[in-house]
């Protein structure tokens, strides 16, 4: 056990310069290791013998604040009050059956105290005081989760003298334990990723740099799975073909209805194992070559179900210029032709692809970018495909999959059909019915959502991160070139041929050029010039690489679609047409990009062949662009006044809510423009003043980071994403926001750090089964009793909101209005 906490204190150092791994040189500081004696020790036995250490410099210490007695009195009563809180909460939990999980008991018991706590408060509070105490209880709960982690272990005088004496008396066991480990290497080296890289002979044992990844991908691979075959085919292209045709075709409805891709996936592997289970194993010819291949080469495995599920998901991103054609066609009612239409679709949808090879070296190759949501990816694809072994007293991954999945569908269906209130609960609004501006404060809806949680898996879904995007983003370009930036999982992929870069160039260029001929060949009809594209194409290669960063270190995508309606609005006024396919040129190239880099991450962690990867996308995009315009092209033509709900008989679907906001954008952007409706000519001009926030603030940012060098938590800022996370706020509602945030520091702070190995057994698992029974559920109300216009039972909790009509009042003194009092 000693020596384990010494190998994994050995392998917890992370940071230093490329160079140390070619000089095998390791700079310690006194963090790392409790006793520099020891480890030195380790060394003069010749355990170490390839180590050098050398002195790490370190900075001067700052002066300590001055902090006044009162504020130290007032932070001991906190302290105290915390304490007390916290013993009471674990005598509580205490009193809880065994048969509870200890995590899910806590958190219930805690949620109780303060519910009750609140209660009380209420009683003898105002209403300001109230939501103040509440703030400032938040903040200091965040604060104590969050502290640094050496004033952990700055206990007494007593504390420490008790732990001396403990190590000192397992000091020679770990000792010895570790020369056994160790001595069984070559040499112990660690590289330029803090990783521990045990060297015997040509194999090299090191993972990958990022933690996460390290408990979600394998470091095995087998290489003798197939991938491209008879059932890929078959399953691949139908999937695709069926997905893309029911997408498209409810874009034009009133009620727009999606297949959540994980549907797909479950779909596609009882399919596959079905085919695997009944088709015949003998080899089929094909007639005039001599080629032949087998319809069931053996079982269904996890790299064929990966690709399939990618070949067959293309189909439900649809087609982004499919809308301006429509809008073309049925809101200006300009004609256009077949074939130069079905050309720009296709061209468009393609042309990301080329980009995605040109950055492929930073964004897939590099170890750091890791992608977030592609380890949902992982740990489903094993929980269904590997053999695991039930622990004692447990579950393996697969069956705790099952049950999350069927308890999620269970219970989903309380807030989806019985109960949509809980979607959006406010303390403060069912405490203070009749007061505006408590109303606002607590509203998650249409206020600042204070006190307000969601108990819908719909609205609290998200992935709580906060890495240093900007040292990443760094990493994204130093370590490309670096031969010690690889990990296993870039060794391992190396037995497959890598896709030839020239794919990547031909796709690109010849793109390029029929878009070209289809913008300024058929009679223009598409507006847009020549310079218009290429200047498209360099929007593209100027954002695609810290876009990329962002999606891949965070999770988190950022679109600039509007930025590019806000350019081609200025630099061609009114010509709307040519606004929508400047927009949909730069989004679509831009979208598809960073999708097939991420797919082909996935594809590096599964180890499937690069090739079979990059066959398996183009042919799924050229299906699912060729279904969706088809469908499109029909409809248009076969349902008379589509998209004209003034003109379509009572009750009639067609209303295309989905193209009138398009419509709607391209006069905005397009006939009126930026510039008389914001600057110079416009009234709200003074919006422009937020593309000077945006850029002043990062700069802020890195000038407080060489201010205050010594401040984790000041790398943790990102402004692209606190920026960019506000773009759905409207939409979402602050209730969204609060509840994900809680979601996120219980799994990926509390949870991540005390129960590490059931995190990373269990956790992407828990959010994949979540999101697996939720979208079943939409799926099967969909399809059934709403289809009836059956929403749910009449009575009080079906409200969608959150019960806090006064929220929309007005604040000013003596504005009136209907159903709403009078400040």
């Amino acid at each position: 056990m000693a020596s384990s906490l010494i190998l994994h204190n050995f392998c917890s150092i992370s940071y230093y310069s490329a160079t140390c791994y070619k000089s095998q040189t390791l700079a310690l500081t006194r963090s790392h290791f409790l006793y520099s004696k020891s480890f030195l020790k380790l060394k003069k036995q010749s355990l170490l013998s390839n180590l050098q250490i050398k002195k790490h410099r370190t900075q001067k210490r700052r002066s300590l604040p001055v902090v006044f007695a009162a504020q130290s009195n007032f932070i001991k009563v906190l302290q105290t009050a915390w304490k007390v809180g916290k013993d009471g909460i674990e005598a509580a939990t205490s009193l809880v059956p065994d048969s509870v999980p200890r995590p899910v008991a806590r958190i219930s018991v805690t949620v109780v105290a303060l519910t009750l706590s609140l209660f009380v408060l209420k009683s003898f509070l105002s209403t300001a005081f109230f939501v103040l105490a509440t703030m400032g209880l938040a903040y200091f709960i965040f604060i104590a989760l969050n502290k640094d982690d050496r004033s952990r272990g700055s206990g007494g005088s007593t504390s420490k003298s008790t732990e001396n004496r403990g190590s000192t008396a397992t000091e020679e066991e770990a000792l010895e334990e570790a020369r056994r480990i160790m001595d069984k290497y070559k040499s112990v080296v660690i590289n330029c990723h803090g990783c521990l890289v045990c060297t015997d002979g040509d194999e090299i044992t090191d993972d990958s740099p990022i933690e996460q990844v390290r408990l979600t991908v394998p470091i095995t691979d087998d290489p003798t799975l197939p991938t491209l075959t008879f059932r890929t085919w078959v399953l691949g292209p139908i999937t695709c073909a069926i997905l893309a045709f029911i997408i498209q075709l409810s874009g034009y409805r009133q009620n727009i209805f999606t297949i959540p891709n994980i549907c797909v996936q479950m779909l596609i592997v009882i399919l596959g194992k079905s085919m695997a289970a009944t088709l015949p194993s003998t080899l089929v010819k094909v007639p005039g070559t001599s080629w032949s291949f087998s319809m069931n080469p053996g079982p269904f495995n996890i790299k064929e179900h990966v690709l399939l599920s990618i070949l067959a998901t293309t189909g439900s991103a649809g087609a982004f210029n499919i809308a301006t054609l429509a809008v073309r066609k049925l809101y200006y009612h300009k004609y256009i032709s077949f074939w130069p239409g079905l050309l720009m679709i296709m061209t468009t949808q393609l042309l990301g692809y080329g980009f995605a090879g040109i950055f492929m070296k930073f964004l897939v190759y590099n170890p750091y970018m890791w992608y977030p949501f592609t380890l949902l990816d992982v740990s489903f694809y094993r929980a269904l495909h590997e053999v695991e072994v039930r622990p004692k007293r447990g579950i393996t991954k697969l069956q705790f999959f099952v049950v999350v999945s069927v308890a999620s569908f269970a219970y989903a269906m309380i807030p989806g059909y019985f109960f949509p209130s809980i979607g959006a609960l406010s303390v403060i609004c069912l405490l203070w019915k009749n007061s505006v501006i408590a109303q606002l404060i607590g509203s998650g809806r249409n206020g600042f959502g204070i006190a307000s949680f969601s108990f819908d898996w719909n609205v609290i879904s998200g992935f709580l991160l906060n890495p240093d995007v900007w040292q990443q983003f760094k990493r994204a370009y130093g370590s490309s070139n670096n031969s010690t930036s690889e990990d296993v999982h870039n060794r391992l992929m190396k037995k497959y041929n890598p896709v030839p870069q020239w794919w990547f160039y031909a796709i690109m260029v010849s793109t390029i050029g029929l878009l070209i001929y289809s913008c300024e060949g058929f009679g223009k009809q598409f507006q847009l010039p020549y310079w218009g594209i290429l200047l498209s194409c360099l929007l593209v290669m100027i954002f695609i690489l810290p876009l990329g960063v962002l999606s891949a270190t965070t999770g988190q995508d950022i679109t600039l679609n509007v930025a590019a309606e806000l350019l081609i609005g200025y630099v061609y006024p009114g010509k709307p047409i040519a606004n929508m396919v400047f927009k949909d040129l730069y989004l679509s190239t831009n979208i598809h990009a960073l999708s097939f880099i991420s797919d082909f991450k996935l594809a590096h962690y599964m180890k499937i062949p690069p090739k079979s990867m990059f066959i398996a996308q183009t042919v799924g995009t050229i299906i699912s662009t060729l279904a969706s315009f088809l469908t499109s092209w029909w409809l248009i033509s076969a349902v008379e006044n589509i998209c004209e709900p003034e003109k379509l008989p009572k009750g009639s679907p067609w209303t295309c809510p989905q193209m009138t906001a398009v419509y709607d954008f391209s006069v905005i952007w397009g006939v009126i423009g930026p510039k008389r409706m914001f600057f110079p000519d416009g009234m709200y001009s003074k919006l422009y003043y937020f593309f000077l926030i945006g850029a002043i603030t990062p700069l802020l940012i890195w000038v407080l980071l060489k201010l205050f060098p010594d401040k984790g938590w000041i790398k943790s800022i990102n402004i692209p994403i606190i920026l960019g996370g506000t773009s759905t706020l409207l939409a979402a509602g602050t209730v969204s926001y609060w509840s994900w945030i809680f979601v996120g520091i219980v799994f990926n702070l509390i949870v991540y750090r005390k129960y590490k190995d059931w995190w990373g057994r269990y956790n992407y698992l828990l959010a994949y089964g979540l999101d697996l029974g939720v979208a079943f559920q939409v799926l099967s109300t969909s399809m059934t009793v709403q289809m009836s216009g059956v929403y749910g039972v009449n009575w009080w909790g079906l409200d969608v909101g959150d019960h806090c009509p006064l929220s929309q009042c007005p604040t000013a003194t003596g504005v009136s209005m209907e159903g709403c009092p009078v400040l």
